[in-house]
């Protein structure tokens, strides 16, 4: 386990005397979601999400092969990669409070 959630104020306050009263739980989750952390969540992952979401299969190829110039298809994926990078700044900052 490397999340404790609750659905409530009151499941808040019961799991946060819980872990504070048990030191060992407390390290068990903090590890593990180290570990989970470092395995999913790292700058290489997201900038493996921002290449795959520049290059989805989910493009028409029809509208690849209408790009008239092979610099106008740069443009767009780009574009697309700005976008994705602009929404995980953003994501950021909202995770981390700036």
């Amino acid at each position: 386990v490397h999340f404790a959630g609750y659905e409530t104020d009151e499941d808040a306050i019961g799991q946060i005397e819980r872990y504070l009263r048990d030191e060992a739980a407390r390290e068990a989750i903090a590890r593990a979601g180290r570990a989970e952390v470092l395995s999913r969540h790292t700058y290489r992952h997201r900038a493996e999400e921002i290449i795959r979401c520049i290059f989805d299969s989910r493009i028409d190829p029809e509208a690849l092969r209408m790009a008239a110039r092979p610099s106008r298809l740069w443009g767009m994926a780009r574009l697309k990669a700005l976008d994705q990078i602009y929404k995980v700044q953003w994501r950021l900052h909202q995770w981390l409070d700036c």
